[in-house]
Protein backbone atom coordinates (compact mmCIF):
# COMPACT_ATOMS: atom_id res chain seq x y z
CA UNK A 1 0.00 0.00 0.00
CA UNK A 2 1.46 3.70 -0.19
CA UNK A 3 -0.10 7.48 0.31
CA UNK A 4 -4.06 7.57 -0.09
CA UNK A 5 -4.78 3.89 1.35
CA UNK A 6 -2.03 3.93 4.45
CA UNK A 7 -4.11 7.17 5.46
CA UNK A 8 -7.35 5.66 5.29
CA UNK A 9 -6.04 2.88 6.78
CA UNK A 10 -4.89 4.26 9.56
CA UNK A 11 -7.76 7.12 9.56
CA UNK A 12 -9.88 3.94 9.81
CA UNK A 13 -8.34 2.35 13.02
CA UNK A 14 -8.42 5.44 14.53
CA UNK A 15 -12.01 6.26 14.54
CA UNK A 16 -13.22 2.77 15.05
CA UNK A 17 -11.03 2.78 18.44
CA UNK A 18 -12.34 6.02 19.30
CA UNK A 19 -15.88 5.13 18.85
CA UNK A 20 -15.53 1.59 20.26
CA UNK A 21 -14.94 2.96 23.41
CA UNK A 22 -17.78 5.62 23.30
CA UNK A 23 -20.45 2.94 22.06
CA UNK A 24 -19.51 0.46 24.90
CA UNK A 25 -20.66 3.10 27.27
CA UNK A 26 -23.87 3.98 25.13
CA UNK A 27 -24.11 2.02 22.39
CA UNK A 28 -27.24 3.44 21.00
CA UNK A 29 -26.50 6.99 21.22
CA UNK A 30 -26.08 9.17 18.26
CA UNK A 31 -23.05 9.59 16.62
CA UNK A 32 -24.00 13.23 16.07
CA UNK A 33 -20.99 15.04 15.01
CA UNK A 34 -18.83 11.95 14.35
CA UNK A 35 -21.25 11.79 11.14
CA UNK A 36 -19.29 14.26 9.00
CA UNK A 37 -15.70 12.67 9.69
CA UNK A 38 -17.19 8.87 8.41
CA UNK A 39 -18.71 10.13 5.80
CA UNK A 40 -15.20 12.08 4.72
CA UNK A 41 -13.72 9.03 5.55
CA UNK A 42 -15.49 7.11 3.38
CA UNK A 43 -15.21 9.05 0.38
CA UNK A 44 -11.38 8.93 0.64
CA UNK A 45 -11.94 5.54 1.05
CA UNK A 46 -13.36 4.78 -2.01
CA UNK A 47 -11.32 6.81 -3.74
CA UNK A 48 -8.01 4.89 -2.68
CA UNK A 49 -9.89 1.23 -2.58
CA UNK A 50 -11.73 1.25 -6.32
CA UNK A 51 -11.43 -2.18 -6.34
CA UNK A 52 -12.72 -3.56 -3.54
CA UNK A 53 -16.68 -3.84 -3.55
CA UNK A 54 -17.27 -3.73 0.26
CA UNK A 55 -15.55 0.12 0.39
CA UNK A 56 -17.60 0.71 -3.03
CA UNK A 57 -20.96 -0.28 -1.58
CA UNK A 58 -20.66 1.18 2.42
CA UNK A 59 -23.12 3.51 2.88
CA UNK A 60 -23.00 7.35 4.62
CA UNK A 61 -23.50 7.64 8.14
CA UNK A 62 -26.63 9.81 9.20
CA UNK A 63 -26.21 11.96 12.38
CA UNK A 64 -29.30 10.43 14.10
CA UNK A 65 -27.09 6.76 13.20
CA UNK A 66 -26.22 4.84 16.38
CA UNK A 67 -22.83 4.59 17.51
CA UNK A 68 -23.13 0.92 17.36
CA UNK A 69 -24.01 1.39 13.17
CA UNK A 70 -20.98 3.49 12.91
CA UNK A 71 -18.75 0.73 14.77
CA UNK A 72 -20.20 -1.75 12.61
CA UNK A 73 -19.35 0.42 9.52
CA UNK A 74 -16.36 1.40 10.26
CA UNK A 75 -15.76 -2.93 11.02
CA UNK A 76 -16.47 -3.39 7.44
CA UNK A 77 -14.45 -0.71 5.94
CA UNK A 78 -11.58 -2.09 7.93
CA UNK A 79 -12.14 -5.91 7.24
CA UNK A 80 -12.33 -5.37 3.74
CA UNK A 81 -9.03 -3.30 3.58
CA UNK A 82 -7.24 -6.03 5.23
CA UNK A 83 -8.65 -8.17 3.10
CA UNK A 84 -7.52 -6.54 -0.07
CA UNK A 85 -3.96 -6.82 1.24
CA UNK A 86 -3.87 -10.25 0.66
Amino acid sequence: MGGLKDQVSTEIVTLLDSLKALAQKNPDAPVRGAFEDFNQLLARAKEAFPDVKAVQQASQLLSNDSLTTAVSRLSVLHGAIIGSMH
